[in-house]
């Protein structure tokens, strides 16, 4: 009589063996997410300057009248009205600056202008706010003739300096 099926101990020697090579490609697999790591922040860091320059040359290049510019030491407020609009607000007023707390640039969008120097708390004005980055170093912002330029520093990002042209529809 004649056995066709595997023994005991077969059985075990390819479960030893199966697990010694999953117990490879697990350490492979380890090592190149250690070693792609700084890469994987860089390419953050580049998606998130991606987003900033965006969002500033939509806002700005979309801006009705005037910008205004409350320069401080470190960190410059930047306010205007703009056509674009991330909350569907029809023309809103637009404040970048760094909030003094946490050092986090923010982006507030109102409804209708508002004084962020005077006013702690304006219920009386539709607002939404988002955090662009953390860790700010320095944030400024000049204007000469129908450019403007900003110059923005982090911990949690890459420098960012742009030249953009204002608009003005």
């Amino acid at each position: 009589m004649k056995k066709s099926a595997f023994t005991l101990i077969e059985l075990l020697v390819s479960v030893v063996l199966l697990a010694l090579i999953f117990n490879y490609l697990y350490n492979v697999i380890h090592s190149l997410q250690k070693r792609n790591k700084p890469y994987i922040k860089q390419i953050e860091k580049l998606s998130q300057n991606t987003k900033l320059y965006t969002l500033f040359s939509d806002d700005i290049s979309n801006a009705v009248g005037g910008i205004s510019i409350v320069q401080n030491r470190k960190f410059d407020t930047v306010i205007f009205q703009t056509y674009h609009s991330l909350y569907h607000l029809k023309k809103p007023f637009v404040y970048y600056f760094v909030s003094k707390q946490n050092n986090a640039l923010l982006r507030i969008e109102a409804q209708k202008y508002f004084d962020i120097f005077k006013e702690s708390n304006p219920f009386n004005v539709l607002y939404f706010g988002d955090i662009l980055a953390t860790e700010t170093q320095s944030f400024k912002v000049t204007k000469k003739e129908h450019l403007l330029t900003l110059l923005f520093r982090s911990k949690s990002s890459n420098s960012i300096a742009m030249t953009l042209p204002t608009g003005g529809k």
